[in-house]
């Protein structure tokens, strides 16, 4: 059996719920876990259901501190030469290449379009997860009073801007893993 990540979304006045898995199959990350613990979940057990997200942007910061900290940085950022002798530091996380383009005898093959591109990256790629998780909770309509707020992350040097709103009425959002 797998061990996924569950986010869900519920209004029981409603008889209204919708679930979103976060991250992969039997993944685990140490930044996220460190969420959790403040969360109040044991994570020394197997599983855990409905623990209560009280702050939404909290959530989408610390996922973006997961992928950047755990998955982006976990090989490491490698310096290359650019065409005018100047350094730049590359990631292989953060190369979209071989999902656009691929060698062909001397020549190449374009995969796909620069749409389905996007669309599989924003819903595949863990560069978008909390864009991903944002996105879920507009779709699902149960965002109120949104408004720009800052987003100050860990590995940023200025606070972001995003667009957010807060649950409304009657909604909770909680994460299971199961």
């Amino acid at each position: 059996m797998s061990v996924r990540y569950y986010l869900k979304v519920e209004n029981r006045d409603k008889d209204y719920s919708s679930s979103y898995q976060l991250f992969g199959n039997n993944e685990s990350y140490k930044t996220f876990d460190n969420y959790l613990r403040s969360l109040g979940v044991n994570l020394e057990d197997e599983s855990f259901e409905d623990v209560e997200i009280p702050n939404l942007l909290e959530l989408l910061k610390v996922i973006d501190e997961t992928i950047w900290y755990d998955v982006i940085l976990k090989d490491g950022l490698q310096e290359k030469e650019g065409s005018y002798g100047e350094f730049r530091l590359y990631s292989e996380m953060l190369d979209f290449t071989p999902n656009l383009i691929e060698k062909q005898g001397n020549d190449f093959r374009v995969k796909g379009s620069l749409l389905g591109l996007a669309n599989m990256l924003v819903h595949n790629a863990y560069l978008f997860t909390s864009y991903s998780v944002l996105k879920w909770l507009k779709d699902e309509d149960v965002l109120k009073n949104t408004k720009f707020v800052r987003m100050e992350c860990s590995f940023v040097g200025n606070p972001d801007f995003i667009l957010l709103g807060r649950l409304k009425k009657g909604y909770k959002l909680t994460i299971s893993q199961i």
